[in-house]
């Protein structure tokens, strides 16, 4: 955008340190003078009034806590022909799914199985809200609230869902007998056991992505189906909202 808009000046919210630098390092001398990088924890940011012509978030929304506020905010700072374009992840809060779309997803791995013998070295480990270390604390903390906020605070103009599967291949974990692995110590040991357990599954994952690709068609073919049908809730939007009460 910024190549191809030279009036065009970019300002982004952003709450690591770490990562302002790199955008600074990455942006600033190509780009001087048209970014702006704030640090800001986006639940309590304050926005411009009419500030912006366009705002962007891109798999933001579902780390989010104060999402009232924040469509508040977007609200307040869009000009009267401004948008805003979300794509995020809109599935179930803390990754809870229905009985029925756990059940189907399990039945379509097993589905694999028959068909390819390494996937059954893969299982699905749902989230346990219970047990959640695995996890930030902030993970899809309301994204299953998120599209009903923005639909009372911005005025939609186009909505498009997906995804009723293809999140849930994230669960897929391989099995200890798989892995090789042995029970975790504690400590400084334990810590360096999962840093070679997380190696390894990012070795592995590209097998796991060969066996994926060759269930695409049936996993795409499906995952529409029963997301345009509603028989189960997406978990992928993106999405395109106005300022409310602007004129079309």
């Amino acid at each position: 955008m910024l190549e191809q808009n030279p009036s065009l000046h970019l300002t982004i919210f952003e709450i690591s340190a770490e990562a302002i630098a790199r955008r600074e390092q990455e942006l600033g001398g190509r780009f001087p003078g048209r970014v702006e990088l704030r640090e800001q924890d986006l639940n309590f940011v304050d926005l411009p009034e009419a500030g912006y012509d366009l705002v962007l978030s891109n798999s933001c929304m579902h780390h989010l806590l104060n999402l009232e506020h924040v469509a508040g905010q977007v609200n307040r700072c869009l000009t009267d022909e401004g948008r805003f374009f979300l794509h995020d992840y809109v599935g179930e809060s803390r990754f809870q799914f229905s009985d029925e779309k756990k059940r189907l997803f399990e039945a379509f791995i097993e589905e694999g199985r028959r068909r390819r013998p390494e996937l059954r070295a893969w299982r699905v480990m749902w989230p346990d809200v219970d047990h959640w270390e695995r996890y930030s604390p902030f993970e899809a903390i309301r994204s299953g609230d998120t599209l009903d906020v923005l639909g009372r605070f911005l005025g939609q103009e186009r909505l498009r869902t997906a995804g009723a599967f293809f999140p849930l291949m994230l669960f897929l974990r391989p099995t200890e007998e798989a892995a090789g692995q042995r029970p975790v110590a504690p400590g400084r040991i334990g810590r360096l056991a999962r840093r070679l357990a997380g190696r390894w599954q990012r070795r592995r994952r590209g097998g796991l992505a060969g066996l994926i690709e060759e269930m695409a068609s049936d996993l795409v073919r499906e995952d529409r189906r029963l997301s345009d049908a509603g028989e189960l809730r997406p978990g992928m939007a993106f999405a395109v909202y106005r300022k409310k009460g602007s004129a079309d």
